[in-house]
């Protein structure tokens, strides 16, 4: 696992480039046919990480948070629109010590095709969803907002914790 300390300027302009520029170039090439069409389905796809739990690597962590806001940004914008965008986190090759293509007999490469074929179908309901996917295993990561009341705050009474301010 990288910290910034080791992670050079090249491998982070390599994974900003490649998950976040990437997907954003070949998206915005799809939305306006999506748009006119008044249908779409887009996938993106996640580096392999598992987001809040392990020490994964920054750049790909990094990657999958900003996969996963641009996914729930264009979800919104496209609902009414009949377009639906989701991400799919496959596991991380090192997970299981081997490289997706050679996990024979695990059911993690039939899991992740079942998962895709239904999320750009028709019959999709799902919406601005990150799913990370593995072996017969399917879980939605959530960003969840939560009142300030949930954290402490030196100085806080719980009271004015839930008091309502104007303008926020």
């Amino acid at each position: 696992p990288q910290s910034l300390e080791p992670l050079s300027r090249d491998e982070w302009e390599q994974s900003v480039q490649t998950h976040l520029s990437g997907t954003f170039h070949l998206l915005s090439q799809a939305w306006p046919l999506f748009l006119q069409q008044r249908y779409g389905r887009a996938l993106t796809i996640a580096p392999g990480v598992r987001l809040g739990r392990g020490n994964p690597p920054l750049g790909r962590a990094t990657a999958a948070s900003g996969l996963a806001g641009m996914v729930s940004a264009l979800a919104l914008e496209g609902a009414s629109h009949n377009i639906m965008v989701n991400c799919v986190a496959p596991p991380p090759g090192e997970a299981l010590g081997l490289p997706l293509g050679q996990r024979e007999g695990i059911g993690v490469e039939e899991t992740i095709c079942e998962v895709v074929a239904h999320l750009v179908s028709e019959a999709a309901r799902t919406n601005g969803a990150l799913m990370e996917v593995d072996a017969g295993t399917l879980r939605r990561v959530a960003m969840v907002r939560m009142d300030a009341g949930a954290l402490s705050l030196p100085g806080r009474t719980q009271q004015a914790a839930h008091s309502p301010r104007p303008g926020i």
